[in-house]
């Protein structure tokens, strides 16, 4: 719940300025898909091709208006996301069986 209400207030502090935006991507289906990582905390090129979209376009904005809708589909992704092929390349990388 921490971060539920750092990011609401973080979002309304940032309306405040006219100079400043927040973006949100974890709603999308890119952070799903393990193989859109080169490692435990960089994603691949493409991602940042989509960034420079997003604020071309002026898309995935994180506003007062769609902040709730945003976290409520963060929260779904989060709680739907299926481990149990990370379990087994886990267990396989330790040599254990199924």
């Amino acid at each position: 719940m921490q971060f539920h209400s750092t990011l609401l207030w973080l979002v309304s502090e940032i309306e405040k300025y006219p100079n400043a935006t927040l973006y949100g991507f974890d709603d999308i289906d890119y952070a799903d898909k393990i193989a859109n990582y080169k490692d435990l905390t960089h994603y691949n090129i493409d991602m940042n091709s989509m960034q420079l979209d997003a604020i071309r376009d002026d898309m995935h904005r994180l506003t007062s208006e769609n902040i709730e809708e945003y976290l409520k589909i963060m929260k779904q992704k989060i709680q739907e996301y299926d481990v149990e092929p990370l379990v087994k390349i886990a267990k396989e990388a330790l040599g254990e069986e199924e």
